[in-house]
């Protein structure tokens, strides 16, 4: 219809200067009202602004001092499970098929279902080689726990994280709101043993 509808905001953690690469991502908002109303209508304009009528829109912003700041904006889906898995968990919305009915010019149901709080933590290990991962089946057991996702078996190397493809894995969690979600994934990170042998140089 031409109009932005915000589907979701959500609160992002990132690793320190030099790299901001995003550890973990929840919803609904935490910040203010008032951040958050400043936010929505920076959205709105910067989407109007560039001509997205149509489709997915996804736009990034860092809350300073002097107020929320944009650093991206894109006519796409977010990544990081953003899409795919945080706002189904936590409004029931499916942006994915949303935005697939928009291509084949259907309306989309945009609607929301429900008011939950999700959230994903990525795993934070030294790098080195793996030689054990334990807990995974103790961590599903959790409440609220919906996925464990590893993309990295005994014996790979795991580095440095410099950018999102050196994280080797997360866990994601729905619950009544954001802050039971983060707990469900900090309870269940607990669980996960993940063992590392440093490399040597030269070896």
């Amino acid at each position: 219809d031409g109009i932005p509808h915000i589907l979701a905001v959500t609160d992002k953690l990132t690793t320190a200067a030099p790299y901001f690469v995003e550890m973990g991502h929840s919803q609904p908002s935490r910040i203010t009202k008032a951040t958050l109303d400043t936010i929505k209508d920076l959205a709105v304009k910067a989407i109007r602004s560039v001509g997205i009528n149509m489709g997915p829109a996804h736009v990034e912003m860092i809350v300073t001092a002097q107020g929320p700041k944009m650093v991206e904006l894109g006519a796409r889906m977010g990544g990081d499970c953003i899409t795919t898995h945080l706002v189904p968990l936590s409004t029931g919305i499916d942006m994915v098929k949303a935005t697939i009915d928009i291509s084949l010019g259907l309306y989309p149901d945009i609607e929301p279902k429900f008011e939950q709080g999700s959230a994903i933590r990525y795993f934070q290990v030294c790098p080195g080689k793996i030689y054990s991962i334990e807990g995974i089946n103790a961590a599903r057991k959790i409440a609220g726990i919906c996925d464990i996702i590893c993309t990295k078996k005994i014996g790979d190397l795991v580095t440095d994280i410099h950018s999102s493809i050196d994280r080797m894995g997360c866990v994601i969690a729905q619950r009544g709101d954001a802050a039971a979600a983060i707990e469900a994934c900090e309870q269940a990170m607990k669980q996960i043993k993940i063992e590392i042998y440093e490399e040597k140089s030269g070896k």
